[in-house]
């Protein structure tokens, strides 16, 4: 089973503006909405893949309200706690040279009942062998250890943590001990302490986290690909240059990928691919929709795939 967290979902909508003006009125165009949050992108992703999830969070006010109802009615399987806080509504705005400005609201504290009742329903979803995805912000006023405390809970059942954050949270969240950690170059870099870093250190890092206890790496590096790394195997991907429609959720299609292809016992060169296809195929959708098989399998035939030495 795959279980998906977000503790800090949001209604996204996505428009289009030919310029975007700062201080000036921007006539908006091709205007969509849809539930939002790292972990509702990934149970999406799965979705796509025709696998099966269970999303878990939180919910509230009538922006909670519509924020349900437009995942059941993309069949998603959801189990979110109804919370006093009113989910949080966020703007992403594209201009016609692909650059997007988003407007993203912080969201509201959730209580310490209120949060027990959610790792509940997460441990009741998902037990031994199950994967559980981690993802994205901590509710506004959180502390930083939540994920720390989420994660060693899940630990208990002997499941499987596939982890993706930022900031104070992130480091925490490795020092639960996490099974899977995702992040970008920039994230990366701040977790060494480091401005800037090459490949080469990444990589080395990378792998020193793996022979410390970490079963698999990834490190995103924009368009310019991704580098994989275990402690037997290490991959770096190069994507085909695409046209972007939508930088939002490509990061959890390729989270919502790998947690596919671990649940099916796929070898890892077949998820290095496959996800990578996932989050190339992300950024070609509009908005925060998911790529179908036919696209990732094009994308997947133009992939460059070496193995990452240091």
């Amino acid at each position: 089973m795959i279980v998906t967290l977000s503790l800090n979902p949001a209604l996204d909508k996505s428009a289009y503006v030919d310029q975007f003006l700062p201080g000036r009125v921007n006539r908006l165009r091709d205007i969509t909405m849809d539930a939002g949050g790292k972990g509702v992108n990934v149970s999406r992703m799965i979705l796509a893949l025709d696998g099966q999830s269970a999303a878990v969070g939180f919910a509230g006010g009538p922006a909670g309200e519509l924020f349900l109802k437009k995942l059941i009615e993309q069949g998603l399987t959801c189990d979110f706690v109804t919370t006093q806080a009113v989910t949080r509504e966020n703007i992403k705005i594209r201009d016609s040279s692909g650059v997007v400005t988003e407007l993203n609201e912080p969201g509201q504290p959730i209580s310490a009942h209120e949060m027990e009742l959610l790792i509940a329903k997460l441990l009741y979803r998902g037990g031994k062998g199950s994967y559980f995805v981690l993802a994205g912000a901590l509710p506004c006023g959180s502390e930083p250890d939540t994920y720390r405390t989420i994660i060693k809970r899940i630990k208990n059942t002997k499941g499987y943590v596939l982890f993706d954050a930022q900031g104070e949270a992130l480091q925490e969240g490795i020092n639960a001990g996490v099974d899977l950690l995702k992040l970008n170059r920039q994230e990366f870099c701040g977790l060494l302490r480091k401005k800037e870093a090459s490949e080469r250190i990444i990589y080395n890092a990378a792998k020193e986290l793996c022979t410390r206890g970490m079963e698999i790496v990834i490190v995103t590096l924009g368009s310019g690909g991704a580098v994989f790394v275990t402690r037997n195997e290490s991959y770096r991907v190069t994507p085909p240059t695409v046209e972007v429609k939508s930088g939002v959720g490509a990061g959890d299609c390729m989270m919502g990928a790998l947690a596919y292809g671990l649940e099916r016992g796929m070898s890892f060169s077949s998820i290095v691919r496959m996800s990578s296809a996932a989050s190339v195929g992300a950024v070609m959708m509009p908005g925060t929709a998911a790529p179908d098989r036919a696209l990732m399998e094009e994308i997947a035939a133009k992939l460059v795939i070496r193995k990452a030495v240091s």
